[in-house]
């Protein structure tokens, strides 16, 4: 029998097919192929994919002129990997508190209709010293250098650092961002205060942030719990900052669909090669899946229970586990 050859795309459409953790092991008993497990582990283990090839197979699909970008990153939790090179403790935005997993920083663009992962960083700074900050503003200088003019940049207030708000402002682009609400800023009058003592007007004001300039800054509330945030622009005339921020989102429902739909995160593998081409192909299959759903009109999740649906028909027709 002829020997299956383990590519991107076959590794990829495994993904897009697969629950639960993501083995070599598990790819063998689907494939019924014996010793295709020592091939797939070898193949993660040896290949070189990188972020600028993910472009290069993605960039038919954006605009250089036009749409945004949403910047941030994502940790793929790892709780009980201690022995994956990648895996150290960092914080999870989403649990609030340190945890232990792979960093993921990610700059996306869209135009409102398709969202597409153009460049992608590792957090890897035991290897190559490169803090968050420092990988973001060369995400933004890459995008700049490969002709992007985009709409806007959105990002959270981790991102907002003065070295990085001055990078997207010297590009001629605009920035919109959540600021943290102890940023020290000057009032027309030039008094020193934190943005959380001014008093703004429900639509917002102009202000001198410390280290950036002038910005355009709105108070926001949730509804929901009452929580308080400052959201900022170096567009001094834009109308609803919060309405323009709110586009941001986009970058949440990426993270949820690249470990939910993609399993970006449930990669076994110890070896950071083999970890940074599981990540490739996640992303890869995740961009796939936009164009799927620009074109037929299928979400992430109905496509993939469109994968899966024949085999658990299949199964509650001729269940093999008898219940009591």
């Amino acid at each position: 029998m002829e020997k299956t050859r383990i590519t991107t795309t076959l590794y990829s459409q495994f993904l897009l097919a697969s629950e639960g953790n993501i083995t070599a092991t598990r790819a063998e008993e689907v494939l019924l192929e014996p010793g295709i497990h020592d091939r797939i582990t070898r193949w993660l283990a040896t290949s070189q994919l990188t972020p600028g090839m993910l472009f290069d197979q993605v960039k038919s699909l954006v605009n250089l002129s036009g749409g945004w970008f949403i910047l941030d990153d994502s940790v793929l939790d790892k709780p009980f990997g201690p022995e994956i090179d990648l895996s150290c403790w960092q914080y999870s935005g989403r649990q609030h508190k340190p945890v232990r997993g792979i960093g993921l920083l990610t700059l996306i663009w869209t135009n409102g209709i398709i969202a597409v992962p153009v460049n992608y960083r590792v957090y890897d700074k035991k290897t190559d010293g490169k803090s968050k900050h420092k990988h973001a503003r060369e995400l933004l200088t890459w995008a700049k250098g490969h002709g992007f003019t985009p709409e806007d940049v959105l990002m959270d207030a981790w991102y907002t650092a003065s070295q990085t708000l001055r990078l997207i402002a010297r590009f001629g682009w605009t920035w919109i961002a959540e600021i943290r609400s102890n940023r020290v800023c000057y009032t027309p009058s030039g008094a020193r205060q934190h943005l959380k003592d001014l008093s703004l007007r429900e639509n917002g004001g102009t202000v001198y942030l410390k280290e950036v300039g002038y910005v355009r800054v709105a108070k926001s509330v949730t509804q929901q719990n009452g929580c308080v945030r400052y959201l900022g622009s170096n567009n001094l005339q834009l109308a609803d900052v919060s309405l323009a921020y709110a586009r941001r989102w986009e970058i949440e429902v990426y993270h949820r669909e690249i470990k939910q739909v993609t399993r970006v995160a449930n990669c076994q593998a110890r070896r950071s090669r083999s970890q940074r081409n599981h990540i490739f192909c996640a992303l890869l299959a995740y961009t796939s899946l936009q164009f799927h759903r620009f074109t037929t009109g299928l979400t992430s999740y109905q496509t993939k229970l469109k994968i899966l649906a024949p085999a658990i028909r299949d199964y509650l027709a001729t269940p093999t586990v008898v219940m009591f």
